[in-house]
């Protein structure tokens, strides 16, 4: 029976390291939920500082710094970046560890990119995010203050700008509807008209969809923004999403991208898609 437990327990572990990855933070877990007026109403159960920086190629990088309400509970430090335009980049995968030994049995390129599911940079980035949630910083900090971390391929200058930046931005109180989806999202939709495939992929920073990118992955690998085709039209997709908090409504049909009839169904068909399985919630 103990065996079989431990097993078990394994396996368990696996399947949760490879749908969760590793600093992919579900916002769901930290919300209350009360009825207010005869509707569910979502609370979150800390407050939020962040900082997100574009790097080139669609990579972008965030600090954030979770404030929990309840005083038992430290702070919660998080850095990471992400590929927000390719899929299944080889040297980023998901590691599967056997929790009794920590030995990589196994590993799955990963479909979405990430720092810390880079072989190159993973563990630094294991690392960094060890060593603030030790700290507890919360005030400025120079390059002198992490001199213990040794960083071979992430620059200090950077981690320490941006956790610079995250600490003197505003504190956010009120999380937006998206509070309890995932934090990193990507949908795909194969193409009808083209030899390839759509994809959706998007940061969803404290119920707040931050950044978008929409794309074209041809079977051949490459990708319709290299091709700079309908850049400017899909770039206004991509900023009517973020600027109206939505996925999806009626409203987005009319823009310039969907007069291109090859185009205008397959990008509702994803957009619907990618909307049909997002969790939005009424939050105060």
């Amino acid at each position: 029976m103990k065996r079989e437990f431990k097993i078990a327990l394994f396996c368990l572990l696996v399947i949760i390291g490879f749908f969760t990855g590793l600093f992919f933070v579900t916002n769901s877990k930290d919300v209350n939920a009360e009825i207010v007026n005869d509707e569910i109403v979502f609370e979150s159960l800390f407050d939020f500082k962040s900082t997100l920086r574009d790097f080139d190629d669609n990579w972008v990088y965030n600090f954030d710094i979770l404030y929990y309400k309840d005083a038992n509970k430290k702070n919660y430090y998080i850095f990471d970046g992400y590929d927000l335009k390719r899929t299944y980049v080889e040297g980023y995968y998901i590691k599967m560890i056997n929790p009794e030994t920590q030995e990589v049995v196994s590993k799955t390129v990963s479909d979405v990119p990430t720092l810390s599911r880079s072989d190159k940079y993973g563990d630094e980035i294991i690392k960094i995010n060890d060593f603030f949630n030790e700290k507890q910083f919360t005030e400025e900090i120079s390059a002198t203050d992490l001199k213990e971390l040794n960083l071979k391929n992430v620059d200090i200058n950077l981690i320490v700008n941006m956790f610079n930046e995250t600490i003197n931005s505003e504190l956010q109180t009120t999380p937006g509807n998206f509070i309890r989806d995932s934090y990193l999202k990507k949908e795909i939709l194969k193409s009808d008209v083209f030899n390839g495939e759509w994809e959706i992929t998007y940061i969803n920073s404290y119920g707040y969809i931050k950044r978008v990118h929409i794309d074209l992955k041809y079977d051949d690998g490459s990708y319709l923004s290299n091709k700079g085709t309908y850049a400017e039209e899909i770039k206004e997709v991509e900023n009517y999403i973020i600027e109206n908090q939505i996925i999806y409504d009626e409203g987005i049909t009319k823009l310039d991208i969907f007069k291109n009839k090859d185009i205008a169904n397959e990008i509702t068909s994803l957009l619907e898609r990618s909307n049909s399985k997002v969790i939005i919630t009424k939050t105060k």
